[in-house]
């Protein structure tokens, strides 16, 4: 027959490996909601300003073609500034957007959670 107190031990011992795994679960769930929600909530807003930058550059757009008064030079304009900023960003994506969501996401995984 076994040491009654090394079955205790092998008992608490695997009621803690037990615990220990739902708290690490219930950690990791609480950092992925927590970032599912702050992308979520990210994606709503520059959804809206997405739209709301489609509304301004038709404005833009029909404005300049009425200064010009030709359709083409006013939306012509207005495409080529989107041009030159598609193409800034094209250039800076590796250098500077891809290091500052990597860095933005590291940080919100490693976030302590202040009690």
């Amino acid at each position: 027959m076994a040491d009654p107190k090394i079955e205790e031990l092998a008992t608490s011992a695997k009621e803690y490996v037990a615990i220990q795994y739902d708290l690490l679960k219930l950690q990791l769930t609480e950092k992925m909601s927590g970032i599912l929600s702050k992308m979520m909530s990210d994606v709503l807003v520059v959804s809206i300003s997405v739209i709301a930058l489609l509304f301004l550059s038709v404005g833009s757009a029909f404005y300049l073609s009425m200064v010009f008064k030709s359709y083409a030079i006013g939306f012509g304009f207005v495409g080529i500034l989107y041009t030159l900023i598609a193409l800034f960003f094209f250039a800076i994506r590796k250098s500077i957007l891809r290091l500052r969501i990597r860095d933005r996401l590291i940080l919100e995984l490693s976030k302590e959670d202040k009690i």
